[in-house]
Parts: structure tokens; sequence; C-alpha cells
């Protein structure tokens, strides 16, 4: 994977998510997701730092070991790298104790796990992990337009000025 998908370090990854070297020493030998990753390049997305978040949180909710986790936390990974930001920072997420499954639960949603499941506040934890990223500006969000929009119709020929020929594409 490329390293601009990956760029934050594993020293950054103990540092937004306040994880002892020992914790993330020990989590990397239990949990596949983390298995074979470099400490010292960079190997983490951001997707990644919030599902260490997300796994820091159902450790020091349940008081659980993260050993408990190690079948399901692929899907964790997946799943905080693939579902949009915008849709995580509205949901809240349960793991269902039963099976082991995660899944993104709405505002209003009715709860129905008859074995039980842990409820997490991923959209906080997504909203505080992109302002320690971000700052104000989050994930993807287009920074502001270098020049003010205009209306077009019909045919508009196109002429790149001679100030603009120069920067990047």
């Amino acid at each position: 994977m490329a390293a601009r998908e990956h760029p934050y370090t594993l020293q950054f990854a103990m540092e937004v998510t306040g994880l002892s070297s020992q914790a993330v020493r020990h989590w990397r030998g239990v949990l596949p997701p983390l298995k074979g990753r470099s400490a010292h390049h960079p190997c983490f997305s951001a997707g990644d730092l919030l599902a260490l978040k997300v796994l820091q949180a159902w450790v020091e909710g349940t008081g659980g070991r993260i050993g408990r986790l190690e079948g399901s936390a692929a899907e964790l990974f997946t799943l905080c790298a693939e579902e949009s930001w915008s849709r995580i920072e509205q949901s809240f997420l349960a793991h269902d104790l039963a099976t082991g499954r995660w899944e993104l639960i709405a505002d209003g949603t009715v709860l129905r796990w008859p074995n039980g499941a842990v409820l997490l506040p991923i959209g906080l934890l997504a909203r505080e992990l992109s302002a320690q990223l971000f700052g104000s500006r989050g994930p993807g969000l287009q920074t502001p337009l270098e020049f003010p929009l205009m209306g077009v119709s019909g045919n508009v020929p196109f002429k790149r000025s001679a100030t603009a020929k120069g920067r990047a594409q």
C-alpha cells in the first residue's frame, strides 16, 4: 500500500491513542491486523488509528482482555478503513458479544441483541481523532478554492494562464 494511504508511524499512533509501548507491543502480538506492522516506518492509516481508539475504548469500558478480540479485530479495521468518515462520525458502534461482529448503528435504531452487545461512541472517537489529525478541517474536506466560482453556459474556451502553467497538476 502506498505510504500516502498510511502516513502514520507506530510512535504517532501511540501518541494519538495514549497507548503505552507495552500495550502496543502486546496488541501487535495478539491482533492479526497489527502483526507485521513496522515499528519505524509509516504503516497506519487514519482508519487504523480510529480502530485502535475503538479497541482502547472497548478494553477500558469492559475491562476485557484484548485477546478476546483476536478473531474480530480484522473486521473492525476493515470497517474503519472502508466506511465513510461522515457516516462513522454520526454513528455508534455495536460489538455483538455472541458473534463478535461489529456494526455501525445510526441514531434512533432499535437495538436487538439477545446475547448482549457493547455499544461504543465511535462517532465521538472519530471526531476527536479528526481534530487531532486535521485540526478544524476534517479528512477529505476540500480546501478553500483559490478563485471564486462563476457560472458558464454554452461553449466556453478554456486557456490556461501563464501563471498556472508552472503549478503542479
